[in-house]
């Protein structure tokens, strides 16, 4: 029965000098294509991206001071950028109007502006109940 206790606390005692050793064992070096890529261009810094107004409209109504803003924007812009200027351009008009509302289309679709539904991106403000 010793004999057993004895060999089963060996085995025992193995185990943890295993666990121990493998716990310990010096990081293995990284090479360069195992690293955290950078964020790729979809995984924007959120940026404001250059920006033409196209036209304001003053589209207010009763007890409501409103506006539609229509802006064009470079045809590569990502979205998260184009979403981040038109916060910009909403913060800057916010002092001036209740209600604001800004669509964003491509430069190169700016003389279909008004026959096509907005592609780069659409942002509402709005205090008017």
């Amino acid at each position: 029965m010793k004999k057993l206790l004895y060999i089963i606390a060996g085995i025992i005692a193995l185990v943890v000098i295993i666990v121990i050793v493998s716990r310990g064992e010096e990081k293995k070096e990284i090479k360069p294509e195992q690293q955290l890529q950078k964020p790729s261009q979809e995984q924007s810094t959120r940026k404001e991206v250059d920006y033409k107004i196209i036209e304001e409209e003053d589209i207010s109504y009763l007890g409501c001071k409103r506006t539609g803003i229509r802006i064009v924007v470079p045809d590569e812009a990502l979205k998260v950028d184009v979403s981040y200027t038109l916060g910009k351009i909403i913060d800057n008009y916010k002092s001036d109007w209740d209600d604001i509302t800004v669509w964003a289309y491509k430069y190169s679709e700016e003389q279909q502006i008004g026959k096509i539904p907005y592609t780069m991106g659409m942002k509402e403000y709005s205090t008017c109940e």
